[in-house]
């Protein structure tokens, strides 16, 4: 069936930065190694059949290191992420905020989980990546306000994307349910 480019173009990132966002925050936060994940390091490996992202090729199996949290995500963040979004966003015409918002759904998962799963204080030293309204250079961090905390009728929490990832326009791909900003995407 015909469909919006734009959502297919969407939830194949979604794919790419769960693979590549998951993995990197998961290997910093609880082994902390610094992976070499710069968008000119790695090479993507695609699923012959759909061309879906299913992992991501390494020079080499980075370095164990001590580093804030902005400083061993800059990689992933700064230098694959942010060319890859402003690319994408351009050729594709889809929102830069759009990607940024696919990129810190998982990211903030993956911080949730990993201090509920393993230790709380790995939860507090991931959160400035989503919360800090700035980087260190003083550049504005585009993942700080993509998602707002929410509350359903029954008081259970919940994050709520700011900004749509069309992947409700595309048949046979559910909607996000109740992390989608707009009603029909909830479904």
């Amino acid at each position: 069936m015909p469909a919006d480019r734009r959502a297919i173009v969407s939830l194949w990132t979604l794919y790419y930065l769960s693979t590549l966002t998951i993995n990197t925050a998961l290997a910093w936060l609880e082994l902390r190694r610094y992976l070499p994940v710069s968008l000119d390091e790695v090479s993507v490996c695609l699923d012959r059949e759909t061309a879906t992202p299913v992992s991501f090729l390494l020079p080499n199996l980075g370095q164990v290191r001590e580093l804030d949290i902005h400083t061993a995500m800059a990689p992933l963040l700064r230098q694959h992420i942010e060319p890859l979004t402003d690319a994408i966003s351009h050729h594709a015409h889809l929102s830069a905020k759009l990607l940024w918002g696919n990129a810190a759904g998982y990211l903030d998962w993956i911080i949730d989980e990993t201090g509920r799963q393993s230790a709380p204080a790995l939860a507090e030293e991931g959160a400035p990546l989503i919360s800090d309204p700035t980087f260190p250079d003083g550049e504005k961090n585009p993942l700080c306000g993509a998602l707002r905390n929410m509350q359903d009728e029954s008081g259970l929490a919940f994050k709520r994307r700011k900004v749509c990832c069309l992947r409700y326009c595309l048949q046979d791909v559910g909607g996000c349910g109740a992390s989608c900003p707009l009603p029909q995407g909830r479904r």
